[in-house]
């Protein structure tokens, strides 16, 4: 196998869309763990976090400000190290207030306050 198709193969496996199964709120994105050659582009070896890859139409997250190629950090002060720190959190999400969502875009940080819609 090639390594530009095991790196797609990875990126299949690694991307997820963001809801929670058991609350049924969800954020409306689809993102993965930041690759290594993105943080290479941005000269960011040590950050962590999950990138937006894709987002839906009319959900939390678009209407919120977030865009494809933002960096999810943290969410309500808590690290963002994987993807599967975001399904965690939201899949915890009571549905109380919004949450604050820490992103990292064209070399600066910034901060959103997202009400997660339920599914329907």
């Amino acid at each position: 196998m090639t390594k530009k198709f095991l790196i797609c193969l990875f990126f299949f496996f690694q991307i997820h869309f963001v809801y929670s199964h058991e609350k049924k709120f969800f954020l409306g994105a689809t993102v993965a763990n930041t690759p290594k050659t993105i943080k290479q582009q941005i000269n960011y070896l040590d950050i962590s976090g999950a990138i937006i890859l894709k987002l839906i139409d009319r959900s939390p997250a678009k209407i919120g400000g977030l865009l494809v190629g933002d960096i999810i950090l943290k969410i309500d002060d808590k690290e963002v190290n994987s993807f599967r720190d975001i399904i965690k959190y939201i899949s915890n999400y009571t549905g109380k207030g919004n949450v604050l969502i820490k992103v990292f875009r064209n070399d600066n940080i910034y901060d959103y306050s997202i009400k997660l819609d339920e599914n329907s």
